[in-house]
């Protein structure tokens, strides 16, 4: 199966699916994720990303310059990695829906084991016993599974609920059905002009038209989530005192600079 594929709720199709071929069970569901996700604005069920946090504090082993924290201004020296003083939580850009991992000086961290909380969907809260293992420094030029470095891979979207099971599982079998010849599947086609019983529409041309599949229980499940008039992004507050943490996207292609 798939990488972050959708566990679909096949249930209501009774034998249509089960009877397809396993390959064509995975390529359909492949391109019923992607579609969702796109349909969705990537606000569920996205594949984790890793971010490299870089925390700024105040030091002046560096030189001096003038730096703002907490809405002052000082003259110091304000470098990632500049403090040795332990954090007790860390604010992940949001929504999290779930964190696979958390590396601290290339170890990973037990997240099961009642010492980690979060807090308002993306603060990331240390409450065991003892002092944090959160750092406040990070060496970016290491990879994260050497000392003095930190990473969090986590999913940066809500998680697949029931009823996102069940609309990626009749989206799929749509596409499972334009996949094997003389099947009809009610995936739009793209039709620009019908006439019907003397009465002539227009259909907007596109896999998806106005965002929305066709499919009753599909397209609630996109409503829910990308209502009519939605903004694709979320509003945010830019602060200026902050670093944004270093996302990894992959590995240097070996023809040039890039990720895979």
């Amino acid at each position: 199966m798939m990488t972050c594929s959708w566990e679909p709720d096949t249930a209501c199709l009774t034998d249509a699916w089960n009877a397809l071929d396993p390959e064509v069970q995975d390529r359909a569901l492949m391109l019923a994720t992607s579609s969702l996700q796109a349909l969705t604005y990537n606000r569920v069920g996205t594949c984790p990303i890793t971010i490299r946090p870089c925390v700024e504090r105040p030091n002046c082993r560096h030189g001096w310059s003038p730096f703002l924290w907490d809405g002052r201004w000082y003259n110091g020296c304000n470098k990632c990695g500049t403090s040795c003083t332990p954090m007790s939580e860390v604010d992940i850009p949001g929504p999290v829906g779930y964190i696979d991992s958390l590396l601290i000086d290339g170890q990973e961290q037990d997240l099961a084991s009642g010492d980690w909380r979060l807090d308002n969907g993306h603060l990331l809260v240390w409450q065991g016993a003892g002092t944090s293992p959160l750092p406040s420094y990070q060496d970016l030029n290491l990879p994260d599974t050497e000392p003095g470095t930190w990473s969090i891979t986590y999913s940066r979207s809500y998680p697949v609920g029931p009823d996102a099971r069940l609309a990626v599982a009749y989206l799929a079998m749509e596409f499972a059905k334009a996949c094997v010849p003389k099947q009809k599947c009610s995936l739009p086609r793209g039709v620009t002009s019908v006439v019907r019983s003397g009465v002539s529409f227009t259909v907007e041309a596109g896999l998806f038209p106005n965002g929305l599949t066709g499919i009753d229980i599909t397209d609630q499940f996109i409503l829910k989530w990308a209502p009519a008039g939605s903004p694709t992004r979320t509003a945010s507050v830019f602060d200026p005192r902050m670093r944004p943490p270093r996302r990894t996207t992959g590995v240097p292609l070996r023809t040039g600079i890039g990720s895979v």
